[in-house]
């Protein structure tokens, strides 16, 4: 038998997962307050969940001229818009090279005034 810290219930220690990181080798909490949890977290998380696009969703052509969506701007541009990256299916880069080049630089920026002490 043990004590959930989340019920405060004595359960049967079949009902909790184990955890190699606890001194018993269970989880603190049993399985029904866990499953309640994830759930919770799972409702509270919902609008926030990121949205994956496929490989049609991302690409098209138009007049000929084959088009890519940006993954910041979210603008469709043309393939030369874009470094090329080999291990994507495309060979291009996810983002076009105005937010590549926005974001190296903001990086830079950052680098530097840790250096300075800014």
């Amino acid at each position: 038998m043990k004590l959930c810290s989340k019920c405060n219930k004595q359960k049967d220690e079949s009902e909790f997962y184990t955890s190699s990181s606890s001194r018993d080798g269970l989880t603190h909490s049993c399985r029904d307050c866990q499953r309640a949890s994830a759930i919770e977290r799972y409702k509270n998380k919902k609008g926030s969940v990121k949205k994956y696009y496929n490989y049609k969703e991302l690409h098209r052509v138009i007049g000929g001229v084959k088009q890519k969506r940006c993954g910041i701007c979210k603008k469709w541009k043309t393939e030369n818009q874009y470094y090329k990256h080999s291990k994507h299916k495309d060979r291009l880069a996810v983002w076009c090279k105005e937010c590549a080049n926005k974001a190296t630089n903001k990086a830079r920026k950052k680098r530097l005034a840790i250096r300075i002490g800014t």
